[in-house]
């Protein structure tokens, strides 16, 4: 069976797992999950994960959810793959456990708000970001990084010596942030501007990178690709159907595609409409192209 990653790329958790899976460089399946017509809810997703929430993780016979469990169950799993992210001391590794609590508890509930206002609102749905909620979560966000650069003046890491999961997981949530105006709050503090020039440089992040694909019609339908390895830097135009021998999901007129790459070689997920597309890519980089016939 080997991995299944059941997600989508414009879920911070799906990718947290995903960044994961290519710091460990383990090959996998991302099955995209349909936010928009809610498929989260519906019963094959359930007997995944019970809360209806996504990523779901399968691992041959051991199934999980949340996605930090998952980054824990990968990185103590295939310890010898790739790198490491949990130390086996028991002092260091409850040190990282900390800083894990920390981005859990005190970083993301700031940065979802403000990554929900200046990211989400105005590039999917066209809608304004409310300045009185950015003001409010931007100061909460200025109180953590506070802390995290009193943490980085004594520490390369957040964990300790060594880039861990303590690091890791806060990737996702920091580059949607360094796309919008918060970028100035983390570049006023040296040792966190430092610290994130280093974690975003790291070959899972520059070679391994995601990228989210938007096709802005109705509600905006996100969909998405991942290279990982030595595939190409930019995603390709969908093909005009699904390459025999791939993988695909079922589609509607709605979808455009989604594309995983393993090493060097695409695997395509569903195929492209016939119709002229103006697609967003959003995540870990920010593209714009046009798909046409």
């Amino acid at each position: 069976m080997g991995i299944k990653v059941y997600g989508s790329m414009v879920s911070i958790a799906t990718l947290r797992v995903l960044l994961c899976l290519a710091e460990k460089d383990l090959v996998f399946e991302l099955i995209n999950v349909d936010l928009a017509s809610g498929e989260h809810k519906r019963p094959h997703i359930l007997a995944r994960n019970p809360f209806g929430q996504i990523p779901a993780f399968e691992d041959d016979d051991i199934k999980l959810f949340e996605s930090r469990a998952i980054s824990q169950y990968i990185s103590r799993t295939y310890a010898s793959k790739g790198v490491d992210l949990t130390s086996n001391d028991p002092k260091k590794a409850t040190v990282e456990s900390v800083w894990m609590e920390v981005e859990s508890q005190k970083l993301e509930p700031a940065a979802m708000k403000l990554i929900w206002e200046l990211c989400m609102k105005p590039l999917l749905f066209g809608q304004n970001s409310d300045d009185a909620v950015v003001s409010v979560e931007k100061k909460k966000l200025e109180s953590v990084l506070d802390v995290y650069e009193a943490r980085l003046s004594e520490s390369k890491y957040l964990g300790g010596d060594s880039f861990s999961l303590a690091d890791m997981h806060t990737v996702p949530t920091i580059k949607f942030l360094m796309d919008t105006q918060m970028k100035q709050v983390f570049d006023a503090r040296p040792c966190v501007s430092a610290w994130v020039a280093d974690i975003m440089s790291r070959p899972a992040c520059v070679k391994g990178h995601w990228v989210s694909v938007v096709r802005l019609l109705g509600v905006g339908l996100i969909l998405g690709a991942f290279r990982c390895g030595d595939g190409p830097e930019h995603p390709p135009p969908p093909p005009r159907s699904s390459p025999s021998g791939l993988t695909s999901l079922s589609n509607t007129h709605n979808y455009t595609y989604i594309c995983i790459y393993k090493g060097a070689h695409p695997q395509t997920l569903g195929s492209s409409t016939p119709h002229s597309l103006l697609v967003k890519v959003l995540s870990l980089y920010l593209y714009v192209y046009r798909i046409s016939n």
